[in-house]
């Protein structure tokens, strides 16, 4: 979700992404939080063309 602010200090939603790209964390030391958006993403149907059948 991607947020303003304006000069008033009010808040804006500029955007709301419903299937965000997971892999923009695995640039973060903590690998945690890597695996945890990579598994809410498979856990709702993301990738699932990458699956082995």
């Amino acid at each position: 979700m991607d947020i303003g602010i304006d000069k008033k200090l009010k808040l804006c939603v500029l955007e709301v992404n419903t299937s965000p790209d997971p892999y923009i964390f695995n640039q973060l030391q903590d690998m945690k939080m890597f695996l945890k958006a990579l598994y809410y993403a498979r856990a709702n149907g993301r990738f699932l063309h990458l699956r082995r059948k």
